[in-house]
C-alpha cells in the first residue's frame, strides 16, 4: 500500500482523487491540523499548483509552509493544475513534481495517439494548419507572482513586465512589425499600468495595447481570438494562451521550457521573420494527452494507474 499525504488548502481533492487512489489499494490522507514542527511521513505527497513567491511572504503561515514542507521531504509529489486546453473544461493536469512541459513527469514518453484520439472525439477539438493570419506580433501577458513565472524571476527580472520590455528590445533587432501587448485578464489594472507605460515610452515604436481586453477569468475567449486572428505569431514566456494559438494554427515563440507547447514552439526570436510552417504536431498531441485527465478517469483510478508506476511498481 502506498500512502499519499496532502494538506488542507493546498491539496484539492479534484474529481474524487481519493477514491481513485483507494481503488488501487492505496491510501490518501489529508492533514487538516498542520504544525510547522510536525512530522508527516509518507511515500509521496499530493498538492495543487506549486509554491508561489507570494506564499513566501504574506501567505507563508497558511500555505507556504506546507508547500515548503513537501519540498523539503525530498519525496515525490503529485501536482494538479488547470486545463491546458482551457476551452475544454474538466481535463485537469496531473504530473509528478511539477505541471510544466519539461518540469513534470507525466509518464508520457513513447506513447501512441490513442489517448489524443479519445480526447478529440470527446471534445470535437480541431487544430488548424499553421498560418499567420495577420501582421502583429502578440506578446501574451501573465499573472504577476504566479508559480509559472518562478524561473523568470530567477533570471533576475523583478517584474513580468520588465521581461516584456527586454523581449521587445530583442524582437526589434529582427523586425519592425507591430507589437501588440495583451495583459492577463486577472490583475488587469496592474497589467494596464505597466503596458501603458511601455506604449507611451519614447524608447519603443509601433507598440500597441490590444483593443480586446476583458476583466477576470483565465481564458481570453472571443477577445483572445480577435488578437489571434490578426497575428503573425505569438510570443510568450509560458502562458497557456499559447495552446489556444496552436489550436488556431498561429505560430508560437515560447521562451520557457515549462510552456505546454514547448516541443512545437519556436525558441529563437532571430527567426521571427523565418517562421517554420511545417512543424509536425502528432508527437506533441500524443504526449500532451497524457498530461490531463477528466473526472471519470480520476474517479475510476485511471490517472493514478498511469502515474503510479513512475515511482512505485
Amino acid at each position: 500500500m502506498i500512502k499519499i499525504t496532502g494538506f488542507r488548502l493546498i491539496s484539492k481533492n479534484y474529481y474524487d482523487f481519493k477514491r481513485g487512489v483507494e481503488l488501487h489499494g492505496d491510501k490518501y490522507e489529508v492533514i487538516t491540523d498542520f504544525n510547522v514542527n510536525g512530522h508527516y511521513p509518507s511515500e509521496c505527497y499530493y498538492q495543487t499548483n506549486l509554491l508561489k513567491p507570494k506564499f513566501l511572504h504574506k501567505r507563508l503561515d497558511e500555505q507556504g509552509v506546507k508547500y515548503l514542507y513537501i519540498q523539503n521531504t525530498n519525496k515525490p509529489f503529485l501536482v494538479s493544475e488547470s486545463e491546458p486546453f482551457r476551452e475544454h473544461k474538466g481535463w485537469l493536469r496531473f504530473g509528478w513534481n511539477g505541471y510544466g512541459w519539461e518540469d513534470a513527469n507525466c509518464n508520457n514518453d513513447n506513447v501512441g495517439p490513442e489517448r489524443w484520439n479519445k480526447f478529440e472525439v470527446k471534445t470535437g477539438i480541431k487544430i488548424k494548419d499553421w498560418n499567420s493570419p495577420g501582421d502583429n506580433i502578440v506578446i501574451m501577458g501573465q499573472k504577476e507572482g504566479d508559480s509559472a513565472l518562478v524561473r523568470l524571476y530567477d533570471q533576475g527580472y523583478s517584474s513580468f513586465y520588465d521581461w516584456v520590455e527586454d523581449i521587445i528590445i530583442k524582437i526589434r533587432k529582427f523586425t519592425d512589425r507591430p507589437i501588440v501587448l495583451r495583459p492577463h485578464p486577472r490583475g488587469l489594472d496592474r497589467g494596464l499600468k505597466h503596458i501603458n507605460k511601455i506604449v507611451n515610452s519614447d524608447k519603443y515604436k509601433n507598440i500597441y495595447l490590444t483593443d480586446n481586453v476583458k476583466r477576470g477569468g483565465n481564458q481570453g475567449g472571443e477577445s483572445l481570438d480577435t488578437d489571434l486572428s490578426n497575428a503573425h505569431c505569438v510570443v510568450t514566456f509560458n502562458s497557456l494562451s499559447a495552446v489556444e494559438a496552436v489550436t488556431r494554427g498561429v505560430p508560437v515563440f515560447a521562451l520557457d521550457k515549462g510552456s505546454m507547447v514547448w516541443p512545437i514552439a519556436h525558441k529563437k526570436l532571430a527567426n521571427i521573420e523565418k517562421i517554420n510552417y511545417n512543424i509536425d504536431l502528432q508527437e506533441w498531441k500524443n504526449k500532451i494527452a497524457y498530461t490531463f485527465w477528466n473526472k471519470q478517469e480520476v474517479k475510476r483510478g485511471e490517472m493514478w494507474a498511469h502515474l503510479k508506476p513512475v515511482y512505485f511498481s
